[in-house]
């Protein structure tokens, strides 16, 4: 499955300001929303990409969305979680349940910085590049680039995926060049062959 523009992305959070402001903040059209950092300026669509945005208000619900876009075969790019959501599943045990049914679903876990630390994410999903950090309160930019690089990331991965499956080859084939090799016995021949230097 190869994900094309819009990129699907999932947002969980109990907070339904939140989705909203996701919502806006992942919009091509210039952009400043009230609950963004004031001092910030409007920022510009050029070549920013396209995001389809859904939205969950808890992991349980999340869980689903995720499970429905793998039977259309339309997975998500991308997952926001947020680290606290009331009741039910918080965002570690959330990430957990979505890896289990996605293992190479990009998430960002939003969180403050004393809800968790570094030493818990390690010790329940060990170093994963799939796993990104987005502290609280956080700046329009940052989630623009995030969305950015993960998009591309994404598209770099799966590329590779939908011309195998197409029986194309994704990157144009390497020149070959042949080196001549040279044995050890045939450089013992040489270095025997060569004359011998006069002592002093």
């Amino acid at each position: 499955m190869s994900a094309t523009p819009p990129y699907r992305t999932l947002i969980i959070d109990d907070d339904a300001a939140v989705h909203q402001l996701f919502s806006s903040i992942l919009s091509q059209e210039l952009i400043h929303p009230a609950s963004s950092q004031p001092a910030e300026p409007a920022l510009p669509a050029a070549d920013f990409p396209r995001f389809e945005v859904d939205c969950a208000f808890d992991g349980r619900q999340g869980l689903e969305c995720v499970q429905k876009a793998l039977a259309e075969k339309r997975p998500y790019s991308m997952a926001f979680v947020d680290m606290w959501m009331k009741p039910g599943w918080n965002g570690i045990e959330t990430i957990g349940r979505l890896w289990l049914e996605c293992s190479d679903l990009q998430i960002v876990l939003c969180a403050s910085h004393t809800d968790f630390t570094w030493h818990d994410i390690v010790n329940r999903f060990g170093h994963t590049d799939r796993l990104l950090v987005l502290k609280k309160p956080f700046y329009v930019m940052d989630v623009r680039q995030m969305a950015y690089a993960l998009a591309e990331k994404w598209n770099l991965f799966n590329r590779p995926k939908a011309a195998s499956s197409a029986g194309k080859s994704p990157l144009p084939a390497a020149p070959q060049y042949r080196r001549k090799a040279t044995s050890l016995s045939s450089a013992k021949s040489w270095n025997n062959s060569r004359p011998a230097r006069n002592s002093a």
